[in-house]
């Protein structure tokens, strides 16, 4: 395996944080191979990345893109996650960090705002899609089968109360 050199890190990081809408910051400290290989593995069943550089290397990284106004966010031993989805990462980052205690979590950052921890909680607790999808499916069809009950109800009332209807 290859050794990169300085110039090469800053130049592949400033191509991820170019190519990514997020980037998520997590302080690793304390955290086990064991629990590493798992955090891992879960951001790459997500198809997110998860790079780990000397923050000087990603703050010149961030120097001629769009987050270069969250270099002060670099404290610790970083790791970066880059992602285009932020409920893929809200998710993994609810579990690893706020859950079982792997890893802190810095922030999430975007090209102008940062996110902070209450957001990416609030991120996380809400459904997935296909969730939603089922419960909307079932509010729409409980209120029409509603609907058409109550008109039945009504046909059948102004059936009984016509007096040209024979019981």
């Amino acid at each position: 395996m290859k050794t990169l050199t300085k110039k090469e890190i800053v130049s592949e990081f400033n191509g991820l944080y170019c190519a990514s809408e997020y980037a998520v910051f997590v302080d690793f400290k304390g955290m086990n191979a064991e629990n590493t290989a798992k955090f891992r593995g879960e951001l790459r069943k997500n198809g997110l990345k998860f790079k780990v550089v000397k923050n000087t290397l990603s703050k010149k990284a961030m120097e001629s893109t769009d987050y270069s106004v969250h270099g002060d966010i670099l404290k610790g031993q970083c790791g970066v996650i880059f992602c285009d989805d932020l409920m893929k990462v809200a998710k993994v980052i609810n579990q690893f960090c706020f859950k079982e205690n792997f890893a802190k979590f810095i922030a999430c950052a975007n090209k102008s705002n940062v996110c902070d921890e209450a957001q990416i909680k609030e991120l996380a607790s809400l459904p997935s899609m296909e969730v939603l999808r089922t419960k909307l499916l079932y509010m729409l069809n409980s209120t029409g089968s509603a609907l058409v009950r109550a008109l039945n109800e009504a046909v059948e009332k102004g059936r009984k109360n016509c007096p040209g209807d024979k019981e």
